[in-house]
């Protein structure tokens, strides 16, 4: 059948093959994954190895690598537009990475592809996606042009997906970052392990950092330093961390967040809580939610410490609805929301965010209905038909979903 180039059918039957011979497996598999390359799907061609050996630098990987090579200045050649089409920036990752595989260690790129690369990947036209400057970055020769861009593209990411970004970071600083961005990819670095949940390592790697950093990265790395120590659980140094001087000459937006955090941590609700509705009402009045990074933060301390006191409703509402604009699978607290509207004599905008929220997949009402024993619609009607009695269901509902899950719940 492979001789017939019956594809298909040969895979099919070594499929039905028990302990078919290892050569005739990689055979099948570098003619399907060539013949997906010739249809310009790298990433087809990646799925059709799998876990297949074909050894690096044997002439089918050979055959294949150059192909693959082929396909990726075709289709960089063929970028229009800014940014590029996903569908593109995915066909030129996976032909990377498929070259990469395909090459042994020492062998570089064809030097036609390392020029378009180049030139295509650091033009100022160009918005391109972060996956594809952490292919090139893994697997092109040590290059400062790209792997530049490669850390830059860091920044907009957030949590473990960071981490990711963690070998181009730490190649470019072994290779030697240029002098007038080594102060930002050092911060970077720290920021990074932090954010991939490698808090002691970031801890350890601030100790570390080179002397002579400008003021403001040292602030940043000050800050970050606050972040390791709290999540460590080492609240005074933290503090401590979060109140130095060149903390706050950085600029840092959620600093103040932050400290009201670690007060509240550290068992001073009364400072935590003040800092807190000044942090919400700055970013809430200001800034607005999607330039005010600690909103989440602040929202949360605010809610822990004054969710019952009437003088610190209306900040509170702001600041939850600001929290809402960010994360909007947060389905409690539209529930929370609703209780403060509800005791402002709001009731029928509480009833009207009630009896939404089931009905919408984004906010996850099902998932709500199940962790408080009771539907949010129910509670909707309660409040339209007997608003006194609507609002003690609905503050139970509350109680329940704090105890059960605490302030920052979010289901």
């Amino acid at each position: 059948m492979l001789a017939l180039g019956r594809l298909d059918d040969a895979k099919v039957a070594l499929g039905r093959l028990p302990g078919a011979r290892p050569e005739l497996v990689a055979r099948t598999a570098v003619l399907v994954a060539r013949r997906a390359l010739d249809a310009g799907d790298a990433v087809g061609a990646l799925e059709a190895l799998g876990a297949v050996a074909v050894p690096p630098g044997s002439p089918e990987a050979a055959g294949l690598a150059a192909r693959a090579d082929e396909l990726a200045c075709a289709t960089l050649g063929r970028w229009s537009g800014v940014p590029p089409p996903r569908e593109q920036a995915e066909q030129v990752a996976g032909a990377l990475r498929l070259a990469a595989r395909l090459r042994p260690p020492s062998a570089p790129f064809s030097p036609e592809l390392a020029d378009v690369l180049r030139r295509e990947l650091t033009r100022y036209d160009r918005e391109v996606p972060g996956k594809l400057f952490l292919a090139v970055a893994a697997i092109v020769p040590p290059d400062a042009t790209l792997l530049l861009p490669a850390v830059g593209s860091a920044t907009g990411v957030r949590g473990e997906a960071r981490a990711a970004y963690l070998p181009a970071i730490e190649r470019l600083l072994a290779l030697g970052v240029p002098p007038e961005q080594r102060d930002a990819v050092v911060v970077l670095h720290v920021e990074t392990l932090l954010e991939a949940g490698r808090a002691e390592e970031a801890l350890a790697a601030c100790d570390l950092v080179p002397t002579g950093l400008r003021a403001l990265e040292r602030g940043r790395v000050r800050f970050i330093r606050g972040r390791a120590r709290q999540h460590l659980g080492q609240l005074a140094l933290a503090l401590d961390d979060f109140q130095a001087p060149e903390t706050a000459a950085a600029g840092i937006l959620e600093l103040d967040a932050r400290r009201a955090e670690t007060l509240l941590g550290l068992g001073r609700p009364d400072e935590a809580l003040a800092l807190a509705l000044a942090f919400i009402a700055d970013a809430t009045a200001v800034r607005g939610p999607f330039n005010a990074p600690g909103i989440v933060e602040a929202v949360v301390v605010a809610w822990t410490c004054g969710r019952d006191v009437p003088a610190h409703a209306r900040v509170l509402r702001a600041g939850i609805a600001a929290l809402l604009v960010r994360e909007p699978t947060w389905a409690g607290w539209e529930l929370r929301l609703a209780l403060l509207e509800a005791r402002a004599g709001e009731v029928d905008a509480a009833a009207a965010r009630l009896a939404w929220l089931p009905a919408s997949p984004l906010r996850r009402g099902e998932d709500l209905a199940v962790a408080l024993r009771t539907r949010p619609e129910a509670i909707a009607r309660a409040l339209r038909t007997s608003p006194a009695v609507g609002l003690e269901e609905l503050a139970r509902a509350v109680d329940v979903l704090d105890r059960s899950r605490g302030a920052s719940a979010r289901p």
